[in-house]
């Protein structure tokens, strides 16, 4: 009686934590400025409120010209849901967020669902490492990162129920919170099998029929597309070069991303061990990156040189925390060998680990610290028995330095995305001038919302004394050889120790390169805007003649 009354005392203070999470992640990001690929996402949600028969056949100009949105890598569910909310309470930073801030709670929910499912008495501990992980804080936009990983955790969850309760019922649970995933992105396509092997390790053989429930809905998808276009969008995406070159090179972006949001890695490396270096070496890791960031900051390293240490370092951290999992998982192997029951849920946590990790090495046309959010989960949960044997000190720092890091991503990011909303009204031109934007990502929708005609390489209809408006170091549309450009100003704001732990480069925390790492420490300013003026170099033979 005793111990049912502290499950139930234990549960409550859990769900008390998972509430104050949700509203520390969801208060950082509720006014934060639309960034990345929001505008992409509002762009195309607002051409369904219009044609909601015709989901996929609106243009958009997110390179250099006019493109259609079925040449895009997702599906339209999550844009019909920001159309919805965007026609009912207007398409704004705080009604936008709120609706992302709904999949923010399940994802949650469904992770300490699933803790509980492991029994482990740290799940505040591991639901805080989860909540306030950068990858998790950072990723709060209107994109579809955190709506796939909310469903993402669904589906582990009725996955693992279906294997501790023995109720095969809940795969169909499970295939419905995959389907839905699968209508948002394409990527979460490996968990089909993960479905399979499932289904297979509990001898289910006639539920085997409930993949047909997400592949049912992505094939419904797909022949829509064809009545629609004539086409079937997920078989017409860019497929990577599987070279040995590239595979390399994407595995080394890769654990770079794992490494950048993984502090806690330490802490697991110790668990592993237990031995006194390791636990020296924390503390002199910890004390070295302090000293490190100073030297910085005053300008003793060079921030050239300090993000390529970081880099290499992101690597390595990330390298050996992947391949500390693949030893956990080779040890649980061996172990599988003695006279005792096979733990199925451990088998299905490395069926997810390895099964989204080598689709993303594969796959992903780009890394980021988004994809390292589909498989955080995963790690946190193999890492259980370190985290037991860390001893709570160790694993105190690792919620203390995940969540310090966080933060401090989270406020840096909120001002880089403001940046752009704040220079795209800032802007000050004379009077009856015609203004065009060159730039996506924030930049294009606070510059329309500051009546800037969005400009294209092949048809923006510009005329000999406009003014084009640009980010230096944001994605954005070539400049057509007729069209000279002659600067006028240019506008920056001074750097802040706001965004000395940065990612403003190129979007670094949201596309990984191999020449950089997710983030880095700089006292640069985030970015600069150039006013230009146009002029047409030959207007007879000009590709885009002035009507």
């Amino acid at each position: 009686m005793n111990i049912s009354l502290f499950i139930r005392r234990s549960y409550k203070n859990s769900i008390i934590t998972l509430i104050a999470l949700w509203i520390i992640v969801t208060g950082i990001n509720l006014k934060k400025a639309f960034h990345i690929d929001d505008t992409y996402h509002l762009e195309s949600a607002q051409w369904i409120a219009k044609h909601p028969d015709k989901p996929m056949s609106g243009d958009i100009v997110w390179k250099d010209n006019p493109g259609k949105l079925y040449k895009g890598n997702h599906p339209a569910l999550l844009f019909y849901l920001i159309a919805c909310v965007g026609e009912t309470f207007g398409y704004s930073e705080i009604p936008m967020h709120l609706l992302l801030s709904i999949f923010t709670f399940f994802a949650l929910y469904f992770f300490l669902q699933i803790l509980k499912l492991f029994s482990t008495p740290h799940k505040d501990l591991l639901l805080g490492i989860f909540a306030l992980c950068p990858a998790f804080i950072v990723n709060q936009n209107l994109m579809t990162d955190i709506p796939i990983l909310a469903l993402e955790m669904a589906f582990f969850y009725s996955l693992l129920k279906a294997d501790t309760e023995n109720n095969p019922s809940r795969y169909i649970h499970a295939g419905l919170a995959l389907g839905i995933a699968l209508l948002i992105k394409f990527s979460i396509i490996p968990l089909v099998l993960v479905m399979c092997f499932a289904i297979l390790l509990k001898k289910h053989y006639r539920y085997l029929l409930c993949l047909m429930i997400p592949l049912g809905m992505l094939g419904l998808w797909s022949w829509f597309n064809v009545i629609e276009y004539g086409g079937v969008q997920i078989l017409d995406r860019k497929v990577n070069e599987l070279t040995p070159a590239k595979i390399l090179e994407q595995s080394l972006v890769f654990a770079g991303c794992i490494g950048a949001v993984a502090p806690f890695s330490i802490v697991l490396f110790y668990g592993a061990v237990r031995k006194k270096p390791v636990l020296l070496l924390n503390i002199v890791i910890l004390l070295s990156f302090l000293v490190f960031a100073l030297l910085v900051y005053h300008g003793i390293i060079p921030e050239s040189s300090s993000s390529e240490i970081l880099k290499q370092l992101f690597i390595l951290n990330g390298g050996l925390l992947f391949i500390l999992l693949l030893i956990e998982m080779a040890v649980f192997s061996l172990k599988m060998k003695r006279p005792k029951p096979v733990d199925n849920k451990m088998l299905i946590l490395y069926a997810w680990l390895l099964s989204i990790s080598g689709f993303m090495i594969l796959y992903a046309p780009s890394m980021s610290t988004r994809h390292i959010l589909l498989i955080l989960p995963a790690i946190l949960l193999i890492g259980i028995r370190l985290f037991e044997k860390a001893g709570r000190l160790m694993r105190i720092q690792a919620l203390v330095t995940t969540s310090i890091l966080g933060i401090l991503f989270g406020i840096s990011d909120w001002q880089y995305a403001d940046f752009y909303r704040r220079m795209a009204g800032k802007i000050e031109l004379p009077n009856g001038a015609r203004v065009w934007s060159s730039g996506h990502w924030g930049w294009q929708w606070y510059s329309a919302k500051n009546n800037m005609m969005l400009y294209s390489t092949d048809s923006a209809r510009v005329r000999t004394g406009d003014y084009l408006i640009y980010p230096l170091d944001v994605s954005r549309q070539v400049i057509n050889k007729q069209h000279k450009l002659t600067e006028i100003k240019r506008i920056w704001e001074p750097a802040s120790m706001s965004t000395f732990f940065s990612g403003k480069d190129f979007g670094s925390l949201y596309i990984a390169f191999p020449h950089r790492g997710s983030w880095e420490l700089s006292m640069e300013p985030i970015d600069t805007i150039i006013i230009s003026k146009i002029e047409i170099i030959n207007e007879q033979d000009s590709l885009n003649p002035v009507p």
